[in-house]
């Protein structure tokens, strides 16, 4: 029993933390250009947080809120891709990582869980600095602030290069849960 529940413990961490890690991430991205927005500085917002851990942890309960919101937001206008393709053969996705968790190995598994990871992590920073880029497009054609061009283009370069990594990895999954599940019918 010891052994399965180190088991079920690790896989809550893999799963859910590193998971919750990308929401935080584009959140504190996109709390971090507002700041930067607002007032031009960012090192005083970085000494704030650490400062206390009270306001660390309420600066990552923000950030993993607003990333939440921000994938789901984006996920609903189509602009990244959250759902993976379900094979027809199979009624919920549940049931084809069931059948994938009793007939391949742990490897296997592993594979499909980077995927989803990575998936996950270009879709929250995709996101994020896709609204970032545009709060800064705002305010740099607003104000004229040629200082924050180069800024700017680092957020567009990421947005273009994360959203399509994101349809990528989402063509990437779609195609292993098709080939594992065609294996196991055929």
């Amino acid at each position: 029993m010891g052994g399965n529940s180190n088991g079920i413990f690790s896989r809550i961490y893999e799963t859910f933390f590193t998971r919750d890690f990308c929401f935080i991430s584009g959140g504190s991205l996109l709390l971090i250009i507002i700041k930067y927005v607002l007032d031009g500085e960012v090192i005083d917002l970085i000494n704030y947080i650490t400062g206390n851990f009270l306001k660390f942890i309420v600066f990552l309960t923000f950030s993993y809120i607003i990333g939440v919101i921000v994938q789901e937001g984006l996920y609903f206008t189509k602009i990244i891709i959250t759902t993976t393709k379900i094979p027809s053969s199979y009624k919920n996705y549940i049931l084809v990582i069931e059948d994938i968790r009793k007939n391949y190995s742990t490897v296997t598994l592993r594979e499909i869980e980077r995927v989803i990871f990575l998936k996950q992590f270009v879709t929250c920073i995709g996101g994020a600095s896709l609204i970032s880029s545009i709060i800064l497009l705002v305010i740099v054609i607003k104000f004229n602030k040629v200082q924050d061009y180069f800024l700017l283009c680092v957020l567009i370069l990421l947005t273009i290069v994360y959203i399509k990594e994101n349809r990528f990895k989402q063509k990437q999954q779609d195609k292993i849960f098709k080939d594992l599940t065609n294996k196991l019918k055929g």
